[in-house]
Protein backbone atom coordinates (compact mmCIF):
# COMPACT_ATOMS: atom_id res chain seq x y z
CA UNK A 1 0.00 0.00 0.00
CA UNK A 2 1.26 3.29 -1.14
CA UNK A 3 -0.84 5.99 0.14
CA UNK A 4 -0.10 7.77 3.38
CA UNK A 5 -3.53 7.13 4.72
CA UNK A 6 -2.92 3.36 4.38
CA UNK A 7 -4.81 2.67 0.87
CA UNK A 8 -3.74 2.58 -2.62
CA UNK A 9 -3.22 6.40 -3.55
CA UNK A 10 -3.44 4.89 -7.60
CA UNK A 11 -6.46 2.51 -7.06
CA UNK A 12 -9.91 3.56 -8.80
CA UNK A 13 -13.45 2.58 -7.26
CA UNK A 14 -13.98 0.75 -3.96
CA UNK A 15 -12.17 -1.74 -2.10
CA UNK A 16 -11.81 -3.36 1.47
CA UNK A 17 -9.14 -4.08 2.93
CA UNK A 18 -9.15 -7.06 6.01
CA UNK A 19 -6.63 -7.18 8.58
CA UNK A 20 -5.37 -8.55 11.79
CA UNK A 21 -4.27 -5.70 13.93
CA UNK A 22 -3.41 -5.09 17.72
CA UNK A 23 -4.25 -2.32 19.78
CA UNK A 24 -3.75 -0.80 22.85
CA UNK A 25 -5.18 1.17 25.36
CA UNK A 26 -3.91 3.01 28.28
CA UNK A 27 -5.31 1.58 31.40
CA UNK A 28 -5.28 4.83 33.42
CA UNK A 29 -4.67 7.89 31.44
CA UNK A 30 -3.60 9.91 34.32
CA UNK A 31 -0.44 6.93 35.57
CA UNK A 32 2.49 7.55 33.88
CA UNK A 33 3.87 4.63 33.86
CA UNK A 34 1.81 4.00 30.89
CA UNK A 35 0.35 0.53 31.67
CA UNK A 36 -1.74 -0.77 28.31
CA UNK A 37 -3.66 -3.54 27.44
CA UNK A 38 -2.83 -4.85 24.70
CA UNK A 39 -5.55 -7.10 22.50
CA UNK A 40 -6.35 -8.46 19.02
CA UNK A 41 -8.86 -7.42 16.49
CA UNK A 42 -9.55 -7.55 12.54
CA UNK A 43 -9.71 -4.30 11.04
CA UNK A 44 -12.12 -3.90 8.17
CA UNK A 45 -10.68 -0.49 5.98
CA UNK A 46 -13.31 0.73 3.35
CA UNK A 47 -11.34 2.71 0.57
CA UNK A 48 -12.88 4.74 -2.08
CA UNK A 49 -10.86 6.20 -5.41
CA UNK A 50 -7.37 5.49 -2.93
CA UNK A 51 -9.29 7.95 0.35
CA UNK A 52 -10.31 5.45 3.19
CA UNK A 53 -13.92 6.39 3.91
CA UNK A 54 -14.87 4.53 6.95
CA UNK A 55 -13.39 1.62 9.13
CA UNK A 56 -14.42 -0.84 11.63
CA UNK A 57 -12.45 -2.69 14.35
CA UNK A 58 -13.80 -6.23 15.78
CA UNK A 59 -12.35 -7.52 18.66
CA UNK A 60 -10.97 -10.99 18.39
CA UNK A 61 -11.13 -13.15 21.66
CA UNK A 62 -9.48 -16.37 22.88
CA UNK A 63 -12.63 -17.88 22.45
CA UNK A 64 -14.93 -16.65 20.37
CA UNK A 65 -18.66 -17.39 20.59
CA UNK A 66 -20.62 -18.36 17.76
CA UNK A 67 -22.62 -14.80 17.89
CA UNK A 68 -18.75 -13.16 17.63
CA UNK A 69 -18.71 -15.73 14.25
CA UNK A 70 -22.01 -14.10 12.95
CA UNK A 71 -21.12 -10.71 14.00
CA UNK A 72 -17.52 -10.95 11.77
CA UNK A 73 -19.62 -12.98 8.94
CA UNK A 74 -21.89 -10.25 8.55
CA UNK A 75 -19.25 -7.16 8.64
CA UNK A 76 -17.28 -8.91 5.99
CA UNK A 77 -20.40 -9.66 4.03
CA UNK A 78 -21.58 -5.87 4.22
CA UNK A 79 -17.95 -5.01 2.91
CA UNK A 80 -17.88 -7.33 0.08
CA UNK A 81 -20.96 -6.32 -0.76
CA UNK A 82 -20.17 -2.32 -0.63
CA UNK A 83 -16.84 -3.04 -2.35
CA UNK A 84 -19.60 -4.42 -5.61
CA UNK A 85 -21.34 -1.23 -5.23
CA UNK A 86 -24.86 -3.31 -3.89
CA UNK A 87 -26.78 -2.45 -1.00
CA UNK A 88 -26.15 -4.96 1.71
CA UNK A 89 -30.00 -6.10 1.36
CA UNK A 90 -29.63 -6.10 -2.36
CA UNK A 91 -29.29 -10.17 -2.60
CA UNK A 92 -31.81 -10.94 0.39
CA UNK A 93 -34.20 -13.57 -0.96
CA UNK A 94 -37.43 -12.20 -1.09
Amino acid sequence: MNGSNGGDAGRDGRWVAVTLQNRQVCLDPADESGVKLSYAGILIVHYECGTKVSETWLPLGGDPSEEDDEQLIRQLREALLWQAGKRPDADAPG
